[in-house]
């Protein structure tokens, strides 16, 4: 009998040859792959979407924010200072985002970076301009960036 393998299909025993036998494994084996394959291609494409929305979050976001900071006459940088009455006085796009309370503003500027420690020419800083209902809010939403390290919530 060498050269016959045994074979149990539904509950009984059928008698195949070698070649048979390794060529239907070999078959499950490729089905088992391919539906692997596929299976990885779709998570890998579900991944793309996902971050392809994400992205386009952000995207808005950043173009929202450069919005804010062109109306405003503020450089395209989230720190850079607006400087008034020939340098002597200076403020930062938090500071006015606080001041106009424009909470989505301020939001955005955090996620991407303003530093609320930055004093204007009064020595003022974001947090000292904002109402006391909004300070505490303001400052965990700031400590939630730090610790997470990223612009996007």
């Amino acid at each position: 009998m060498a050269g016959f393998n045994f074979q149990q299909m539904g509950g009984r025993c059928k008698m195949v040859s070698e070649e048979d036998a390794v060529s239907l494994l070999t078959g499950d084996i490729i089905v088992l792959e391919v539906q692997r394959k596929m299976k990885q291609r779709r998570e890998q494409k579900e991944e793309q979407r996902r971050l392809s929305r994400v992205h386009a979050k952000v995207e808005r976001q950043k173009e929202l924010l450069l919005e804010f900071l062109k109306q405003r006459d503020f450089q395209p940088r989230v720190n850079a200072p607006k400087l008034r009455c020939f340098g002597l006085l200076r403020s930062y796009p938090l500071q006015q985002a606080v001041l106009e309370r424009r909470w989505d503003a301020v939001q955005l500027l955090l996620r991407f970076g303003a530093e609320p420690k930055l004093k204007d020419s009064f020595g003022r800083s974001a947090f000292d301009m904002m109402p006391c209902q909004i300070r505490d809010r303001f400052s965990r939403l700031h400590e939630r960036i730090l610790a997470t390290g990223t612009a996007v919530l």
